[in-house]
């Protein structure tokens, strides 16, 4: 079984923008990042969420056709990014 993983080019970007200190609550943020295999390949339409460890909610995403995925206008804060599981058709 292949596990697929996620990675974040923008992180000390990403950090600064989720940090909650000097941030007001009216303030938004965007997490950006591609989602990879274990080679490194990119993978498209690939579920992702970002789940605020605070308050527990949760915002989705998709990579796009470049494995880029984007969650934007999310309220800023500290954030556990995740696939969500590839579910397979099942065989005819």
């Amino acid at each position: 079984m292949k596990q697929w993983g996620i990675s974040v080019f923008s992180f000390l970007t990403l950090l600064f923008l989720l940090s909650p200190s000097g941030a007001r609550a009216d303030e938004l943020a965007t997490v950006t990042g591609y989602v990879t295999d274990p080679s490194g390949l990119r993978i498209a339409g690939a579920k992702v969420q970002a789940t605020n460890v605070e308050t527990n909610v949760s915002y989705s995403g998709e990579s796009n056709g470049e494995g880029l995925f984007r969650i934007g206008s999310i309220p800023t804060g500290s954030y556990r990014v995740g696939m969500l599981p590839i579910r397979k058709s099942p065989s005819p």
